[in-house]
């Protein structure tokens, strides 16, 4: 330990606690240097986990690491980078809950670095389904009449019209695809 050197922190984690699969969220690291010696270049590394803490923890990069010129002392910095929140299947079951971790590497700082131990914040996030659909409706018609499903002609064009309640909660549009199929043909 250096007496009076660099001391780079994380301050703050700025993350919505809720959001939905699908959003793009901002994450905000403050980074501060607490120290009484200005900083040199450093990097800033953004990462989520899932099953944090368990035998099957997942670490995973956001983006690339962010690389800081330096900072001097008493002073601070935001540093934002975008994540795309979403929900996962781990076995069979879907998981949503994730951990941010911003971490200083504090490169050649790391001599004078005055304590390492708020080098690394975390934040629990919870990702809400966003997307729900159903098919409302399904009709069949052949030359402008409706037919009835359990009496379609055999061998003949028939036309297929679905209408399907869209829920979207998150903060940007998504696609969907709308397969059809012919489960059985007597």
């Amino acid at each position: 330990t250096y007496l009076y050197g660099t001391d780079l922190a994380v301050t703050d984690l700025k993350v919505n606690d809720t959001c939905f699969d699908g959003d793009e969220v901002d994450i905000t690291a403050v980074i501060e240097n607490l120290g009484l010696k200005n900083a040199t270049e450093f990097w800033v590394n953004f990462s989520y986990c899932y099953d944090c803490g368990g035998s099957n923890e997942v670490t995973i990069p956001i983006n690339s690491t962010f690389f800081a010129s330096g900072l001097e002392a008493g002073n601070k910095t935001n540093i934002s980078v975008p994540w795309n929140a979403s929900i996962y299947k781990r076995g069979e079951f879907w998981k949503h809950n994730y951990e941010i971790h911003v971490t200083i590497n504090p490169l050649s700082n790391d001599e004078y670095e005055e304590n390492t131990n708020n080098n690394l914040m975390k934040k629990s996030v919870d990702v809400k389904r966003s997307r729900d659909f159903f098919i409302q409706n399904l009709v069949f018609a052949m030359d402008n009449e409706t037919l009835d499903p359990a009496h379609l002609p055999s061998g003949a064009n028939v036309t297929v019209n679905a209408t399907l309640n869209i829920t979207n909660l998150a903060n940007r549009g998504g696609t969907v695809n709308v397969s059809f199929y012919v489960d059985k043909v007597d």
